[in-house]
């Protein structure tokens, strides 16, 4: 119940970015400068009709980045 309302509702919030011109294949094709991630983000966060607590994404300064490549993956 709740996968295909959160399904539908982040269906009509892309379908409502590419009518509002926020996402296209242009600009998916130039992701970075296009800020699609933001876009992309609003769209799961922005979620109505399903008792659900969107919580956007937390950025944390370190010290030292994380290095993605020396994180070893069990999949």
């Amino acid at each position: 119940m709740y996968i295909e309302s959160f399904q539908k509702a982040i269906k009509r919030n892309i379908e409502y970015a590419i009518e509002a011109g926020l996402l296209s294949n242009v600009k998916l094709k130039r992701y970075a400068e296009s800020n699609v991630h933001s876009v992309l983000q609003y769209c799961l966060i922005k979620i109505n009709g399903i008792p659900l607590v969107p919580l956007p994404e937390y950025k944390i300064k370190l010290e030292k980045p994380i290095d993605k490549f020396r994180i070893n993956r069990k999949f």
